[in-house]
């Protein structure tokens, strides 16, 4: 399978559930890539994001819930990493 198919077959598994939810899935998508980008270190990924650790804490587990993710195991890190990455360099311009 092609690298390309990989990530899309992510992205539906991890990240489509968010696009319902529109703007709101936006910024749980967000929260987990700042998450992911700081080295999984809560309060860095915060700062970045400029709202409140427990904002952040409330996102990530709301991520978690919408998408069957466990930001713990490091195999559903990967795959959101992955799905996040494809996304980030395969999205159509605005």
């Amino acid at each position: 399978m092609a690298l390309p198919a990989v990530g899309e077959q992510l992205v539906r598994l991890r990240l489509a559930p968010l696009d319902e939810r529109g703007e709101d899935g936006v910024q749980l998508a967000e929260a987990a890539a700042a998450y992911l980008r700081q080295g999984l270190r809560l309060d860095a990924a915060a700062r970045t994001l400029y709202v409140h650790p427990n904002t952040l804490r409330n996102r990530l587990r709301r991520f978690e819930e919408i998408t069957g993710t466990n930001l713990r195991d490091p195999a559903d890190l990967a795959e959101v990493w992955w799905a996040l990455t494809h996304r980030r360099f395969h999205a159509p311009p605005d």
